[in-house]
């Protein structure tokens, strides 16, 4: 299956013909695919093709929260939030103690309500990003997300995330 852009990169080209090989040998192979969309993310930008593939990866892995997660960022950061909420609450539906899902939702209701800016929103988004350390304190990416919160929204509590 073949996307309808095709890279100019020679490194992307390369890439994508180990990828297509692998998933000519295993046509179910979905972390090829996923691979590929990434390809199309960070060494030849071409969205349609990064959401083909990484579609593809989806479709072939339906409970893999990782490429769920994945495209609702791209969502989120193509301001289609109303997509990207549904794709984050597939991944909760798929595995509810996933903190790297919550930490994406946290993200995600950060953004989409950047506009407003109410305490109410930065609560939530707050409860959210807790709910994601909760089930993992670890989660590197959810402390990046609560420190952009604490910055943009809440400026006294930004050395409380960056001393924890």
């Amino acid at each position: 299956m073949e996307s309808p852009l095709n890279p100019d990169s020679a490194l992307a080209e390369n890439l994508l013909k180990k990828y297509r090989r692998a998933v000519g040998l295993e046509p179910g192979f979905a972390l090829a695919y996923y691979q590929m969309s990434t390809v199309f993310h960070r060494l030849y930008p071409s969205p349609d093709s990064l959401l083909f593939y990484r579609n593809k990866s989806i479709e072939l892995a339906p409970s893999w929260t990782w490429a769920i997660n994945q495209t609702a960022f791209h969502f989120i950061y193509s301001e289609k939030f109303e997509i990207a909420k549904a794709l984050l609450k597939k991944s909760i539906n798929i595995n509810p103690d996933n903190a790297d899902t919550w930490g994406a939702f946290g993200f995600y209701h950060f953004v989409s309500y950047r506009n407003s800016r109410s305490v109410r929103d930065l609560d939530t988004t707050e409860q959210y990003l807790f709910h994601a350390l909760k089930l993992d304190s670890t989660n590197y990416g959810t402390w990046y997300y609560l420190g952009l919160l604490y910055f943009h929204g809440r400026k006294d509590q930004a050395a409380h995330c960056l001393i924890f």
